[in-house]
């Protein structure tokens, strides 16, 4: 885009804008002399299948530098015909480029197999032989078929292919969620649930997420670290476009994978010894025993916060009813007087585990509450106005939402600033209307029962 394009031109200072030109869309015809003038090509996607800039650029005996992302790394093996860098690594693409213009006879050699290999698998005859190869295999009984390794053509092809039948055929997909959080992570655990109950049993990769969280869940088969793999960053599709969380989210996940109408809800696979740490946590706790979590680290710049003075309110309140209150969270959050610092006292698994634990949790959109959905525990979450209960819907989540005429106000860039508004959605949602329905959950549980509801006077008393 033009934005984009301006961005770029202003983050050069004088020096490089004297060395860099921005040429644009470039006509067809005159893009033989254009690659005829360089000296090496670079394609530095985030991703990319088979681009036919890179077949142009091997076919114009020019050294390529590529990605190390999808169907590049089948095209370019690295050292041999191309160079490959890691897509998250900007040191290994200046590594690239600087091994190109020191060795110029290594990058001789590379571009002219390059060149080779583009002029023999993609010329004409050989894509129509190739093609109809492809699909008399595909027609003929499974009996007379013969096993071979896909060309790079037949690749192309398969590509073609709907979603579901690509995984189905490949029996294996890749997921990515770069540098997700912990609810993220659940989020993206229940993907991969949903791809084995629609697939069948495919081996399912997630990079990028938090491994500790994946831990023991049968549904992921194998975690890593690689910028590579369906994208299920839910910020670059509806939430982009739309203002605000309102469509629910494991739906937009999901569908990148080709699944419809998934089940709303996440796992956690707790192991003996985590479920053994927490019952001894609360064993010596009145019931019920009711867990917090106050805040959500930096995202949305605090919007998401109840108030601090709220929070000690409210567990005045929990306390003067006979209920046992266990902050949860991580160290360096500010605790709240009258709950049992847990801050930083345990892992996340951990943490997890006690909320299991325990009868009931209350806190803000934030990852206990995946986790709540995940044990299957009663969960008060205040939404206020930042986003909306309809993104996740959850069985054993309670909302509270805010109704005021900003809301929602999660934004298409997540970069958020300080609400203008002094978070009055959050603000509006009272301790008294908290304590309410936290009775309501409670006493409706069935497993244990609030003491008498006090005043909010008595409360501060």
């Amino acid at each position: 885009s033009a934005a984009y394009r301006q961005g770029i031109e202003r983050a050069l200072d004088r020096s490089c804008r004297e060395r860099v030109w921005f040429l644009g869309a470039v006509e067809r015809l005159r893009l033989p002399a254009l690659y005829g003038r360089s000296d090496i090509f670079l394609i530095p996607s985030l991703f990319d299948n088979a681009p036919n800039s890179l077949f142009e650029a091997m076919a114009a005996k020019l050294p390529v530098i590529a990605s190390d992302v999808g169907g590049m790394n089948e095209i370019i093996r690295d050292g041999e015909n191309g160079l490959l860098f890691p897509v998250d690594r900007h040191a290994g693409l200046i590594d690239s480029v600087r091994r190109m213009v020191e060795d110029p006879r290594a990058a001789s050699r590379m571009a002219e197999q390059a060149y080779e290999e583009v002029t023999t698998l993609y010329n004409p005859k050989r894509i129509a032989e190739e093609t109809l190869a492809f699909y008399r295999g595909l027609a003929a009984p499974a009996e007379t078929r013969k096993p071979r390794w896909p060309s790079v053509w037949s690749r192309r092809l398969f590509r073609q292919l709907p979603l579901g039948a690509r995984i189905r055929l490949r029996g294996r997909v890749s997921l990515l969620y770069q540098d997700a959080g912990h609810g993220d992570t659940l989020l993206a655990g229940a993907v991969a649930r949903e791809i084995k109950r629609k697939y069948g049993p495919v081996h399912v990769t997630v990079n990028g997420a938090r491994e500790d969280l994946l831990h023991g869940n049968p549904f992921v088969d194998q975690t890593g670290r690689r910028y590579d793999g369906i994208n299920l960053n839910y910020h670059t599709g509806h939430h982009r476009i739309n203002r605000g969380f309102t469509r629910n989210l494991l739906d937009i996940m999901c569908a990148k994978v080709g699944v419809r109408n998934p089940e709303h809800t996440v796992d956690v696979f707790l192991d003996e010894s985590e479920l053994i740490y927490a019952r001894e946590v609360v064993k010596e706790l009145r019931r019920p025993i009711i867990t917090i979590q106050t805040t959500s680290g930096d995202f949305g710049a605090g919007r998401k916060h109840w108030p601090h003075e709220y929070w000690v309110e409210l567990v005045r309140m929990l306390r003067s009813a006979g209920c046992s209150v266990m902050h949860l969270g991580a160290s360096g959050e500010t605790p709240i007087p009258a709950a049992i610092d847990r801050l930083g006292r345990q892992d996340v698994r951990r943490s997890i585990a006690i909320l299991k634990a325990a009868d009931m949790h209350i806190g803000i959109v934030s990852s206990l509450m995946h986790a709540a959905e995940a044990v299957q525990r009663p969960a008060l979450i205040l939404f206020g106005g930042f986003e909306r209960y309809s993104a996740h819907r959850y069985e054993y989540i309670h909302p509270l939402e805010s109704t005021v005429d900003c809301a929602p106000c999660a934004e298409p860039d997540t970069n958020m600033d300080t609400c203008p508004f002094d978070n009055r959605c959050m603000r509006e949602i009272r301790p008294a209307a908290v304590m309410e329905k936290v009775r309501e959950i409670i006493d409706g549980s069935g497993r244990t029962r609030l003491g008498p509801l006090p005043t909010e006077a008595t409360a501060r008393a």
